[in-house]
């Protein structure tokens, strides 16, 4: 994949060979407006990095669903959750999102 790591703010100071290791196992996914991107409470086997487009963190409870916090371009989904051994929140586009996927394995 020809994608400049660099030019996301997470990767500015690795190393080539760190770099170069990412490259090999990077994917790209997208999602529509609504699609549910991080199911509650789940641990995932993949961290995101939105390169477009927006997510929501929601918060539920049985009477209300809240969108607690804004997600954009170069921010991650799953690391929190991937480094904490413990599921989070919620997480949905709020509108088409485009993002890498980076496996657990290259990341831990």
């Amino acid at each position: 994949m020809n994608f400049n790591l660099r030019s996301i703010t997470a990767f500015q100071n690795i190393s080539q060979e760190g770099i170069d290791n990412i490259k090999k196992n990077l994917e790209i996914y997208e999602y529509p407006i609504g699609f549910p991107i991080l199911n509650k409470n789940v641990i995932p086997n993949k961290v995101l990095i939105i390169l477009s487009g927006e997510a929501r963190l929601i918060h539920n409870d049985e009477a209300n669903m809240t969108a607690i916090y804004k997600l954009k371009a170069n921010n991650m989904i799953g690391l929190s959750s991937l480094l904490t051994g413990k599921g989070s929140e919620p997480i949905s586009a709020s509108s088409e999102l485009k993002a890498l996927a980076i496996s657990d394995a290259t990341i831990i």
